[in-house]
């Protein structure tokens, strides 16, 4: 009986194993690199009225430019799209396949290189030189990565929480080192009056 229950749990766990196993319904898609852009985009953006701009590299099966923003910028919504498109097509100098523009949780709004170039005409001389996916195998090498990213924001919170910690340490002995000599001021006035 025992045996019975052993092999139906260890069958039971080898049927769910084999279908649970990503590797066993066929090659799986890498998932998109994604990499902050390296240009002032963001910040034109912020100085056109747009909230928390961010721009970012998704380097996948197309490479394209996005753009991510929490509102600002004009009342009209395809306004602001026509002044993001505007301002990517002038300060970001690497080719890319689609821009993707998204304000907050709305749905994005994707535009292709060739509508973009029918729209706003050539790029300024010098752009195109180089593709997104240079810039990703530029990144890999010289080891910019998003851990890389992640690990500088942990090292700078760390740095700030020491200092944080040692300001208070030396703020508490300066001030116990001061209410230590007034007590001791206040005992030799005592002493004094009753000697």
């Amino acid at each position: 009986m025992v045996v019975r229950r052993v092999a139906v749990v260890a069958l039971s766990g080898l049927i769910l194993a084999a279908v649970a196993n990503p590797a066993a319904a066929g090659p799986r898609q890498a998932p998109p690199q994604t990499i902050k852009s390296q240009f002032n985009t963001e910040y034109i953006l912020q100085v056109q009225g747009f909230f928390t701009p961010h721009v970012f590299y998704r380097i996948g099966a197309s490479q394209d430019i996005v753009v991510v923003y929490d509102g600002g910028g004009s009342e009209n919504p395809l306004d602001a799209i026509r002044k993001i498109e505007a301002t990517v097509w002038i300060s970001e100098p690497l080719r890319f396949d689609h821009l993707v523009i998204q304000n907050g949780y709305q749905a994005p709004f994707v535009v292709s290189y060739d509508e973009l170039q029918g729209s706003l005409g050539p790029r300024p001389s010098g752009f195109d030189g180089a593709r997104l996916n240079f810039v990703a195998a530029l990144g890999a090498a010289v080891g910019a990565s998003p851990a890389f990213d992640d690990f500088l924001d942990l090292f700078k919170v760390v740095v700030a929480v020491i200092g944080i910690v040692a300001l208070l340490a030396v703020l508490a002995f300066g001030l116990a080192s001061y209410l230590g000599s007034r007590t001791r001021e206040r005992d030799d006035r005592a002493d004094r009056l009753f000697a």
